[in-house]
């Protein structure tokens, strides 16, 4: 009974002496492990804001690497950067480089007008078409495109037109539309001013520091409008002293044209589907407003049908067109066949209830009889 005592208190006594070497184990540096763990949280969370957001740039399958585009590689692969004590926060996303891949996803943009994703991007080719988006941005954004021939765009930032007219042409790979000294709350519109005969145009990837929040909603009203050189602004910035053609793409503004305007005067969303010399039966084109209407972009391709099932219904289209018509030879029984094959077509494609308003008389009235 003695020796049993004895080994129990053996016993208390050796655990008692090793307690204290229990704490000696190295402790992490002071702040080490909430950092880590921030930043674990934050790049969690940064890398799923918007999906398509990647640290790479996807390959084109047509295109071939250049070193502007190269250089997203190295512009990703940066660590995240210093960040405010609110953006610590695990439900804010980190301030970092990211490059948004929109053959990907176009997850928080907002597509303006008839815009396709591809393999390569989003087709950019129509007047006034281009992509919206909002989010937190500081220093430079860049988009990084490629088009068929010299384009021009208008930038919106919070709501105010750059005074910078952005000009791109088939070598261009890349424009830096915004370089913002202070970090900030951004909301940015990227538009084509040139229409599709002039270029055409795909957007592949936004590159920014910051982050994108949801898409802009849509607006409460949706106009689409149908239209010839008048709805595309051919020549409305040529002035008669200018040595250049006055068709093209320098000379024209689509954001400076009556759809446009008329869009932002009523706070409306737009889809304008516009072609200089197109008339209703004959015009300057080798084609109709009917051949231009049904596809996606007859320049871009001839035979790929847009996509009205998944469309959205306007609240009212508008038709200008008839100008080009008389002075190509067009008969009135020519014209009014054509003309009533396309409005049932898109009563057809919107449905029997959507408004349809013809305006014409804008520059010359002889098909108005008809």
């Amino acid at each position: 009974m003695k020796k049993q005592f004895v080994y129990v208190v053996s016993i208390i006594l050796l655990i008692a002496l090793l307690l204290p070497f229990a704490g000696c184990a190295k402790k992490p540096a002071e702040g080490a492990s909430e950092s880590s763990n921030t930043e674990s949280s934050a790049n969690t969370e940064g890398s799923s804001n918007t999906e398509g957001s990647s640290d790479t740039e996807s390959t084109d399958s047509d295109t071939e690497s250049t070193s502007d585009e190269s250089s997203i590689d190295a512009s990703s692969s940066e660590t995240d950067k210093d960040t405010e004590s609110e953006n610590m926060d695990q439900q804010t996303p980190v301030i970092k480089t990211r490059i948004f891949n929109l053959a990907t996803s176009t997850e928080g943009f907002k597509l303006l007008g008839r815009m396709e994703q591809t393999t390569n991007g989003v087709t950019c080719d129509l007047t006034a078409s281009g992509i919206e988006f909002e989010g937190y941005m500081s220093g430079e954004v860049t988009l990084f495109l490629s088009c068929t021939a010299d384009t021009y765009f208008t930038v919106y930032i919070d709501g105010e037109r750059s005074e910078t007219r952005f000009f791109a042409d088939a070598n261009t790979k890349r424009l830096t539309i915004a370089d913002f000294a202070e970090g900030k709350e951004r909301h940015i519109r990227i538009l084509k001013q040139s229409e599709a005969q002039r270029s055409l145009c795909v957007f592949k990837n936004l590159m920014l520091t910051g982050y994108l929040n949801g898409a802009p909603e849509n607006k409460s009203t949706y106009i689409e409008i149908i239209g010839d050189s008048i709805t595309c602004g051919y020549g409305n910035i040529w002035n008669r002293g200018d040595a250049g053609e006055q068709g093209s793409a320098l000379y024209e503004d689509g954001t400076k044209a009556f759809p446009f305007m008329t869009a932002e005067k009523l706070g409306a969303d737009y889809s304008i589907v516009g072609c200089s010399g197109v008339g209703i039966d004959k015009g300057y084109t080798a084609f109709s407003e009917m051949d231009f209407y049904t596809n996606w972009c007859r320049y871009r391709s001839a035979n790929h049908p847009y996509d009205f099932s998944s469309a959205r219904i306007p609240d009212v289209v508008i038709i200008n067109l008839g100008t080009n018509d008389k002075s190509c030879g067009s008969t009135e029984e020519g014209f009014k066949q054509k003309a009533k094959a396309l409005i049932e077509y898109i009563r057809e494609a919107y449905g029997k209830d959507v408004p349809i308003v013809y305006t014409y008389g804008m520059m010359g009235s002889a098909c108005s009889e008809w």
